[in-house]
């Protein structure tokens, strides 16, 4: 318990954790809209076009909380690890919970005939391992990218404050 205090005092890691759990939630509930319900079309896209924005946001601020380039670059890369793990164990948790009911879904259906595999089962795993690699190394380079940026931006306010103090 002490290793993980001295871990948590570096705020780098803080805001990594911090941010990287937030957006674990909105993985979270992204994954059981979008696996257990007939979401297509507009909804959709507003459900997709809501996680970019979460993405983007909850992977710029821990680096702009950190407000070095640097340490901005590890709490992004680490809020996106973190994220990402959540995300995906939250994905196959749903998966394996709910086959049935994802099975169900019109456009789950739709997708399987075309897709030529050989149960719907089988595709609903497939599905899930392509979304599990995709995730994992989006997380990891826009968490690192995105915390760098945020980083750096932050050095900037981090700059204006001691230019006032002097």
């Amino acid at each position: 318990m002490q290793t993980i205090r001295n871990f948590m005092k570096d705020n780098a890691i803080r805001q990594g954790v911090i941010f990287g759990c937030i957006l674990g939630i909105a993985h979270i509930a992204y994954s059981i809209i979008n696996n257990l319900m007939n979401v297509q079309g507009p909804p959709h896209q507003r459900l997709n076009q809501g996680l970019l924005i979460a993405l983007l946001l909850l992977l710029i601020l821990p680096g702009l909380f950190a407000r070095q380039a640097t340490a901005g670059a590890r709490a992004g890369f680490i809020a996106g690890l973190l994220s990402s793990l959540i995300g995906i164990l939250s994905l196959w948790v749903i998966t394996f919970l709910f086959m049935d009911v994802i099975a169900q879904n019109t456009y789950m259906i739709q997708d399987f005939q075309r897709s030529g595999s050989a149960t719907m089962n089988q595709f609903i795993i497939e599905d899930a391992m392509g979304a599990t690699v995709i995730q994992f190394i989006v997380s990891l380079a826009l968490g690192a990218l995105l915390g760098l940026a945020g980083g750096w931006i932050g050095s900037f306010f981090t700059g204006q404050r001691s230019v006032r103090g002097a």
